[in-house]
């Protein structure tokens, strides 16, 4: 049976991580980088979509089947519109640099753990191409330090609020436009979910994917995300623009699996901050199961190392690797 996969772009706003002495700017720095990490990894996941039609030939059920009764056809009845999107996501990984330091290096597991609601109508034909909107809500919980709450890394816990609203529009030969607007909050679990970072976050993507084959796609991505924040004293110093190219390759090796290595270079410019300029180098690996058409899993694999020319600012490497699950339900 063949089938077409798509691969979800990669696009975010967040990411970073320190203990509990440090100076909040750090802290939320920190605390930002390891989630935007976290998120385009999750993002970038190849997903498997698509089924026979109607009027589609079926497969034979033995060899010459055709030729004993003629070519069958499925007949489907016309599905009912949806309207309402519920997913979770859940995920636990081992990071190399929780803190990304330069030197000195800690380990620790992560679990992330997400869940999202959103009012998501079919998309629907415009101008000679096809556009899907959706605005809903989404809960992400980072827990810290499983594997050994003695080094008080679980102090580092949060959780990411967001109300988003975004657009997707599909045109041309396998050309995809995409636009999102999130407001953040942070909570930190350690001061009784208190807010310690906002930000609204207008994203901005353009993908091109180009098909190998009846089971190959390669993806090419631009996306830019701007971020409006607000923190403790100086309240907007995480003023940045993010730029993201994004290149993909993705092989459906056998049915309902793909294999996917990527590469991501992120250039981030910190407008409040002395004319700051972060340079981020990502390669990644994953291998997702589709288990059914609404759920997966996967195992992933990442490296990613930056490159600042902020003197006070240390550049790192860290390697991350895990298992996820993934549940997304229409209504």
């Amino acid at each position: 049976m063949n089938r077409i996969f798509s691969i979800g772009c990669a696009a975010g706003a967040l990411v970073t991580t320190a203990l509990a002495q440090t100076p909040r700017p750090q802290l939320n720095e920190a605390v930002l980088r390891q989630a935007q990490s976290a998120q385009q990894n999750q993002l970038a996941t190849a997903k498997i979509s698509g089924s026979f039609a109607d009027g589609q030939e079926a497969p034979q059920l033995y060899p010459g089947e055709s030729a004993d009764v003629g070519p069958q056809y499925l007949m489907l009845s016309k599905p009912r519109r949806r309207w309402l999107e519920a997913s979770t996501d859940v995920q636990f990984y081992y990071t190399s640099n929780v803190f990304l330091s330069e030197k000195g290096a800690v380990d620790t597991g992560v679990l992330l753990m997400t869940a999202q609601a959103a009012f998501a109508p079919e998309p629907f034909a415009v101008g000679g191409g096809e556009l899907a909107l959706k605005a809903g809500y989404r809960e992400q919980m980072y827990l810290y330090g499983l594997d050994n709450t003695a080094n008080q890394l679980n102090n580092l816990d949060f959780d990411v609020a967001t109300v988003f609203a975004s657009a997707r529009y599909g045109f041309g030969q396998n050309w995809t436009a995409y636009l999102e607007l999130d407001y953040n909050r942070y909570l930190s679990h350690e001061e009784h979910w208190t807010e310690f970072y906002t930000e609204v976050a207008p994203t901005w993507v353009l993908e091109r994917k180009f098909e190998l084959g009846a089971n190959q796609i390669f993806s090419a991505s631009y996306a830019g995300t701007a971020h409006w924040t607000y923190t403790d004293a100086p309240s907007n110093i995480n003023d940045r623009i993010d730029s993201i190219l994004a290149l993909s390759w993705s092989w459906q090796f056998f049915p309902r699996w793909i294999l996917q290595p990527s590469y991501r270079l992120q250039h981030t410019y910190y407008w409040q901050n002395s004319d700051r300029n972060d340079f981020f180098h990502t390669l990644g690996l994953s291998v997702a199961w589709l288990i059914n058409d609404w759920a997966s899993v996967r195992t992933f694999a990442t490296w990613e190392a930056r490159v600042s020319n902020a003197p006070d600012v240390s550049d790192y490497q860290k390697t991350d690797a895990g298992l996820g699950l993934s549940v997304a339900l229409r209504f």
